[in-house]
């Protein structure tokens, strides 16, 4: 070991699984292949109907079994973590597998600078066996190469996965634990927070496989950006009240609201082009009146909400061909 001390430090894996009987016994093998040796895992069966339990409790007796009913991966995580002994808690999905060296070298970085609150690694993403990308941080929006992941630097897209992170459990609960009402994003909203009590640390080496499946991004743009919206101005009323300290209030402030204009807009186009004009509408108002300013798509798409989409989507193609007619 790198530092003989760091054994001293326990870590807890909690890993939340639902439906995953196929996949998580991987995610374990590479748990029991850790270098570092001071660790305890922790199961969370997030109300599963296949063969999970019998997977890890027949071949797995190193790992603590816990079943609930299904409440989502926050809700399985936030038990975890309250079932958690250690004064480190590393999240691992039951899709997802580490490197040996994972725990060792982020316990060596938190052990030796206890006022780092959170630590994360690069990861490659893998689908179907293949290597899509090397590098999941640097292909990512929002990374950062001078390490400088202070909070509103964080806002401004950046998304760390729960499999490569590595959090202090005080901290954890400070702040409240995972959101179980956010259908996705809840570790973004979390991890966030978190990273107003300290400089986040960041190991620039892949430390995680992740695996990609085909509903991961695109079939849910609208639950993602609905989910920013909600965590964005949940994090403006927490700074404005003083509930939520960071460093520079006003850059966040600034960062926070650009960031709501953006994905508010997207969001309003995806109801408006849904049929859900008036849903749009009022979203946009309130988000321009949250921001105290607006943006020429924000108005021109506030324009087009009181014209039914398709009828203003026709119109256009009609205006478009007699204009090409008399050309």
């Amino acid at each position: 070991m790198a530092v003989a001390a760091n054994e001293e430090v326990m870590v807890s894996v909690v890993i939340p699984t639902y439906n995953r009987a196929g996949l998580i016994g991987k995610a374990l093998e590479s748990v029991l292949r850790q270098s570092y040796g001071k660790y305890e895992i922790i199961v969370v069966d997030d109300g599963s109907v296949d063969d999970t339990k019998a997977v890890v409790t027949g071949n797995y007796p190193q790992a603590r079994y816990i079943y609930k009913d299904n409440g989502g991966a926050a809700s399985a995580r936030n038990i975890g973590i309250s079932e958690a002994r250690g004064e480190l808690v590393a999240f691992l999905d039951a899709d997802d597998a580490w490197y040996e060296s994972k725990l060792e070298k982020q316990v060596e970085v938190m052990a030796a600078d206890t006022g780092i609150p959170l630590c994360f690694t690069d990861w490659r993403e893998v689908k179907d066996g293949r290597v899509w990308h090397e590098s999941g941080v640097h292909w990512g929006r929002g990374f950062r190469p001078d390490g400088d992941y202070v909070y509103h630097n964080m806002v401004n897209g950046f998304k760390m996965l729960p499999s490569c992170t590595m959090v202090r459990k005080d901290l954890l609960v400070k702040h409240g634990l995972f959101n179980e009402e956010l259908p996705i994003c809840e570790d973004w909203d979390l991890f966030l927070k978190i990273s107003t009590e300290g400089d986040v640390a960041y190991i620039d080496t892949p430390l995680l496989d992740r695996h990609l499946e085909d509903d991961r991004l695109t079939a849910k743009r609208a639950i993602w950006m609905r989910a920013s919206v909600t965590i964005i101005e949940d994090h403006l009323r927490l700074i404005s009240s003083g509930r939520l300290v960071v460093g520079d209030s006003r850059a966040a402030w600034e960062t926070l609201t650009q960031r709501l204009l953006q994905d508010g807009h997207t969001l309003a186009y995806i109801l408006y082009t849904s049929g859900k004009g008036a849903e749009a509408r009022n979203l946009l108002v309130r988000c321009m009146r949250i921001a105290k300013g607006t943006t020429k798509d924000a108005v021109i798409l506030l324009l087009k909400t009181f014209i039914p989409y398709k009828i203003g989507h026709g119109m256009k193609y009609i205006l478009l061909g007699k204009w090409l007619k008399n050309d």
